[in-house]
């Protein structure tokens, strides 16, 4: 109810359904130093208003609370989520160099169709860009920090532990983070 509520609402302030399941691949994504990306993946809805901008919609079916600070301040909420930037260059790249917003959409009954996104400006997407550029060199250069949980406010990453497990302390997180090769991680997370 909570999601047709909120459907009805994009639709009587002009957005309409422009397409579901918008898969695209090959998607180059032109980093900060000069290289390139190449994504792929699928986009749960784009939507389309009278004027021709456009919306991103990420269904969640789970709670809102890890995304909770997630905005155009802070696009990717310190490198955790970096769908929303990416989909909206791929919708741009599908439908048109259009404005563009991108939304997580909590559909679950206990969020009441809560959306939580950002208009994807340019200095919005130059932010997120600039954090996909220290993932791309993290893994460039073989650096694969382990995070440990109270390091990162309670975010659970289980792939984040090699074994599963949590075994590094935050203040031994705190002496391995001093290392300069993780400059521009640690500028990131901070």
């Amino acid at each position: 109810r909570a999601w047709i509520s909120l459907d009805n609402q994009l639709r009587a302030a002009g957005w309409k359904p422009l397409q579901p399941e918008v898969a695209f691949a090959e998607l180059e994504v032109a980093l900060p130093d000069g290289t390139s990306l190449k994504l792929r993946g699928s986009i749960d809805r784009v939507d389309i208003d009278r004027q021709g901008n456009l919306r991103v919609l990420d269904y969640k079916s789970g709670r809102s609370h890890k995304y909770k600070g997630l905005g155009a301040a802070d696009p990717t909420k310190a490198g955790k989520f970096l769908q929303l930037p990416v989909y909206a260059l791929a919708a741009q790249r599908e439908f048109g160099d259009a404005s563009v917003a991108a939304y997580y959409w909590f559909i679950s009954g206990s969020e009441h169709g809560r959306t939580i996104g950002y208009e994807v400006t340019p200095e919005v997407l130059q932010e997120a860009l600039g954090v996909i550029q220290v993932a791309v060199d993290g893994h460039r250069h073989g650096l694969f920090p382990p995070r440990p949980k109270g390091h990162s406010k309670g975010y659970d990453c289980p792939s984040c532990q090699v074994d599963g497990t949590d075994r590094l302390s935050k203040e031994e997180f705190e002496v391995l983070l001093a290392d300069p090769a993780l400059d521009g991680y640690r500028g990131v997370i901070a």
